[in-house]
């Protein structure tokens, strides 16, 4: 079941993902967001190359339940997602769940969790409610509220204010954000950051906790800095819609949507092992179905080298100064060009079909490699009369058992290639 699901993933990229070379950044508020709001795309980069995924959540979560373990099994379900995710898409069998690490980032003590390709760092900050108030149990703490100059730093859920290693002030936090993606970064490749978007009209109505992660997260990328780490022109940035993606309709196939549901019912799963009311209903079910994004910023430079033989994070290199962003309106908007969908498992022998829903009519081309990079069989050309979907057979079917890549070119301006093993 896994590996069929591992097939059957459809492709929701803007253009080629450099095999075994990229690292996706995700920034989120709370435990469930990535797996509510981005899970389609964030299974896609896993399956199309994507070396290595980051996960960085910023508050506890915890509802303004400070005396429970609540929010400690919201993290252990964060974590059952990643390893989902990335057991279903890497060929290495299961493991055992990774244990907990505590970690200091840029003087601040973190929780962080390795397994295979997939790094998460929980920062545990208070809950700050979806008005940006916070909870009285919690000291109306929240990312709004730091971020404004109401209060002038936050504690980790569990310490105090006198504690510096548990403390955060927002420019320590987008510090520490920023160490984390530097470090993490992949030297000579390009990278991601997943973020809630900041514009208000694709956006709206969204929780505080959300926008303030995003402004944080994309805070501490900017494109231009001091040496040695330098700007972070190597880090392109997407933005999702969150709480207004439930009245949109429903984009994803019913690969994209199972996947989803255990994605997010993992999260839920290990709240209920905690003997606490799960998210598990109605209202969370209804952003499962669809995931709506858009393109900030495309990255346009590589990331630089280790400064230190070994690198990683044991050398985040000194943080750089901040350097302000503005919000792009909505004209500054790249919308998803293409979609690809390939039903699975694709067995040697048969017939392979794509479905395709381009953003633009044109000439669509696709073209098979093998894992070597070689062309395996004549392309296909087809045209696309408009935005309807379209069902492209190759010319003939894969003979031979292995990996290979569907590569689509839509008018010689966006390609999307999906890796899939023939059984």
């Amino acid at each position: 079941m896994l590996r069929s699901l591992r097939l059957a993933i459809p492709v929701l990229l803007l253009f080629s993902l450099p095999a075994r070379s990229q690292v996706i950044y995700s920034v989120q508020a709370h435990q469930d967001d990535w797996q509510l709001f981005m899970s389609s795309r964030i299974v896609n980069d896993a399956n199309n190359g994507a070396a290595k995924l980051v996960f960085i959540t910023l508050t506890a979560g915890d509802q303004g339940c400070s005396g429970c373990q609540y929010y400690l099994n919201r993290e252990t379900g964060s974590v059952y997602s990643t390893k989902f995710l990335s057991d279903i898409t890497s060929v290495t069998a299961p493991a055992d769940l990774p244990a907990l690490q505590n970690v200091t980032v840029n003087g601040k003590s973190l929780v962080k969790y390795t397994y295979k390709n997939t790094v998460n760092y929980f920062f545990r900050l208070p809950d700050g409610n979806t008005n940006g108030a916070g909870y009285p149990s919690t000291g109306s703490q929240s990312l709004q509220r730091l971020q404004t100059g109401a209060i002038p730093n936050m504690s980790v859920l569990g310490h105090t204010s006198a504690e510096a290693s548990y403390t955060f002030t927002w420019s320590s936090l987008i510090a520490t954000i920023r160490t984390i993606i530097y470090s993490e970064r992949i030297p000579g490749a390009q990278a991601w950051l997943h973020s809630t978007s900041l514009n208000a009209a694709y956006n709206p109505g969204d929780h505080s906790d959300h926008l303030y992660s995003a402004t944080a997260a994309q805070a501490a990328v900017p494109t231009s800095g001091s040496a040695p780490t330098g700007g972070f022109g190597w880090v392109g940035i997407t933005e999702f819609m969150n709480y207004a993606s439930s009245v949109q309709p429903a984009n994803l196939d019913s690969v994209q949507h199972e996947n989803a549901a255990i994605i997010f019912g993992l999260e839920s799963w290990a709240i209920s092992e905690g003997e606490y009311a799960n998210e598990y209903n109605s209202v969370h079910l209804g952003w499962v179905p669809m995931d709506y994004y858009t393109v900030k910023r495309f990255p346009t430079i590589n990331a630089p080298a280790f400064a230190n033989p070994g690198g990683g994070s044991s050398d985040p290199g000194p943080v750089i100064g901040l350097q302000s962003q503005q919000n792009q309106g909505s004209s500054a908007l790249i919308k998803i060009p293409m979609i690809v969908s390939v039903t699975g498992p694709i067995i040697a022998g048969k017939v392979i079909k794509a479905i395709i829903s381009p953003y633009e009519p044109g000439q669509l081309i696709a073209s098979v490699y093998d894992e070597s990079g070689n062309k395996v069989m004549a392309d296909l050309t087809l045209k696309a009369m408009n935005r309807d979907p379209l069902t492209a057979i190759l010319p003939e079917p894969l003979k031979a058992k292995g990996n290979y890549v569907l590569r689509f070119v839509l008018n010689n301006k966006y390609t999307e290639s999906l890796k899939i093993t023939v059984d």
